[in-house]
């Protein structure tokens, strides 16, 4: 069971790894990129990488037994209602400015709750079956919203399809 572990903390190390670069560089330019040709414009780049970090920060809770299986599948539920918020959003075109504010309220709100489950009483068994099986469901999801990210920056999807493959 621990080199299962093993595997998915290094998988999602590499993960953190190649997502780190590409979202700090954005940060440090201080400038804001302008939209693609298909209309899919910074806001969604940014909503996607948050929706990426949050994701990393569940599985990483998980693995070190900082979160319960329990805490986990409550932030994945928020996760869920965030993702058919912005696949919402996202199909109708670029997201205006009230629609991006609204997720960013979703997701700072969700970012309270995995702070608070990370540092509550509360604690997890890394080795357990249901844990392993939640760490790999996160780390699933955590792959999905990097390759959504990816696709949304590099402009290979629309703000649609990206609104498509959020709601999947």
């Amino acid at each position: 069971m621990a080199s299962n572990v093993n595997k998915v903390l290094l998988a999602s190390v590499i993960m953190m790894g190649l997502s780190a670069p590409a979202f700090a560089q954005d940060a440090t330019t201080g400038t804001t990129p302008a939209p693609t040709q298909n209309g899919a414009g910074p806001k969604a780049g940014t909503e996607t990488q948050l929706d990426v970090n949050q994701q990393n920060r569940v599985e990483q809770g998980l693995q070190s037994g900082q979160l319960s299986t329990g805490e986990a599948a409550k932030i994945e539920k928020g996760e869920t209602r965030i993702d058919n918020t912005e696949a919402r959003d996202m199909k109708k075109g670029p997201m205006t400015s009230q629609e991006e504010a609204h997720i960013q309220k979703m997701q700072n709100n969700e970012g309270k709750t995995i702070y608070r489950d990370k540092h509550n009483a509360a604690k997890g068994d890394a080795d357990s079956t249901s844990s392993e099986r939640m760490q790999k469901d996160v780390l699933r999801d955590a792959n999905q919203e990097q390759r959504i990210h990816n696709g949304v920056k590099n402009g290979s999807l629309t703000n649609h399809e990206a609104g498509r493959l959020e709601k999947g």
